[in-house]
C-alpha cells in the first residue's frame, strides 16, 4: 500500500512485528541469564559434594564409589569450590549420580540449592541445575570420562555465574 504522497505505507502491527523480533533475542538472552543465576550462583561459597553408591553391575566394568568421589572431589578442589563434611544442613551441594546396567550407563551430576516457595513458605531442598548423559557399551574409563566431562560443565557455567564473587573471595587479603 502507498499513502498519498506515493510512499509505501508501513502499518502498526508490522512496525510491532519488526519490534519483536528484534527484541525477543535480547529478551531471551536475559531470561536465560537470569535463569543461570537462579540456579548456580550462591555468592562463591563452597559448597559439598554427595556421590551415590553405584548399583551392582559397576562391579562388571570395575567402576567403584571411591574413584567417582576421587574425582568429583579432585575437580572441585582444583576450582576451591568444594568443601567436605558438613558445614551447614543448609548448604548447597552437588549431587553425583551413576546407574549402571549391563553394558549401558546413565551419569547425572545436579546442583541442589536450599529454596524458599513464598507461597506456600515451604523451605527445602530443590534441583536448580542438571545435567545427564547415557553411555552406551559402558566401561569404567567411558563412565569416568562421562562423569569428568558433566563435572567440567557444571564448573564452567557455575564460575562464570559466581565469576565477580569468587574473584572477591579468592583476590589477594582476601578472608
Amino acid at each position: 500500500m502507498r499513502n498519498r504522497k506515493g510512499q509505501p505505507e508501513v502499518s502498526i502491527s508490522k512496525a510491532v512485528l519488526l519490534l519483536a523480533l528484534v527484541a525477543a533475542p535480547a529478551l531471551a538472552s536475559d531470561r536465560e541469564q537470569t535463569r543461570e543465576r537462579f540456579g548456580l550462583f550462591n555468592n562463591c561459597a563452597p559448597f559439598e559434594l554427595l556421590v551415590e553408591h553405584l548399583p551392582p553391575d559397576a562391579d562388571k566394568i570395575n567402576l567403584n564409589h571411591d574413584a567417582l568421589v576421587a574425582t568429583a572431589e579432585s575437580r572441585l578442589r582444583a576450582a576451591r569450590v568444594y568443601t567436605s563434611g558438613a558445614s551447614s544442613r543448609r548448604a548447597p551441594f552437588l549431587y553425583v549420580n551413576v546407574n549402571v546396567v549391563a553394558r549401558s550407563a546413565a551419569v547425572s551430576v545436579e546442583y541442589v540449592k536450599r529454596m524458599l516457595d513464598c507461597l506456600s513458605l515451604i523451605d527445602d531442598f530443590a534441583v536448580t541445575w542438571e545435567r545427564s548423559v547415557l553411555v552406551s557399551g559402558a566401561s569404567r574409563s567411558n563412565v569416568m570420562s562421562a562423569a569428568s566431562e558433566l563435572l567440567d560443565r557444571f564448573l564452567v557455567e557455575y564460575l562464570r555465574v559466581n565469576e565477580e564473587a569468587c574473584n572477591a573471595r579468592f583476590a589477594p587479603g582476601a578472608s
